[in-house]
């Protein structure tokens, strides 16, 4: 390979390498964060899994949500363990119908988990409640702690589930 070659193939390749090495940059620039699918990618604090209150976004798909022009980000961390939808009664879980944090970050609600046993051996149910404006999980979309980081002045409103 000839020099002249080879410097032609590295002044091709600098900008990609400028590229990475400037995306936090660029996301925070651009306002647009990424989303993922699989709880396993979305961990943060605590090991908690990360959910964006889909009222942090202003437009994009649910793969790039643009924040807009002054991002103002509502994060939902949720614990790792077994959730349920809520009975008949809307007063405890039903152990019938079990859901996952995916399932509970994308579409919303209260939800379920156990908390022990009474000494009668009966379930205690906990809520994911209060949540933010007592609604327990806002509808939202999963995101990562590497794309979070970005954006970590903007975030004004934690909830811990």
């Amino acid at each position: 390979m000839s020099r002249r070659a080879l410097l032609r193939g590295a002044s091709a390749a600098l900008p990609t390498v400028l590229t990475l090495q400037s995306g936090a940059a660029l996301a925070q620039s651009s306002n647009l964060i990424g989303t993922v699918k699989h709880a396993s990618k979305a961990i943060g604090e605590g090991g908690r899994v990360q959910c964006l209150d889909m009222a942090s976004a202003v437009d994009g798909t649910p793969t790039k949500l643009d924040l807009g022009d002054r991002p103002m980000l509502h994060v939902q961390y949720i614990t790792q363990r077994q959730y349920y939808r809520p009975d008949k009664s809307g007063n405890a879980g039903d152990p019938s119908k079990p859901v996952t944090i995916e399932q509970m970050c994308k579409e919303g609600g209260v939800y379920w988990y156990k908390d022990g046993t009474d000494r009668y051996g009966k379930i205690r149910w906990k809520a994911t409640l209060p949540g933010y404006y007592n609604k327990g999980v806002a509808r939202g979309f999963l995101v990562s702690a590497t794309a979070l980081s970005s954006f970590a002045s903007a975030i004004k409103v934690k909830s811990v589930f």
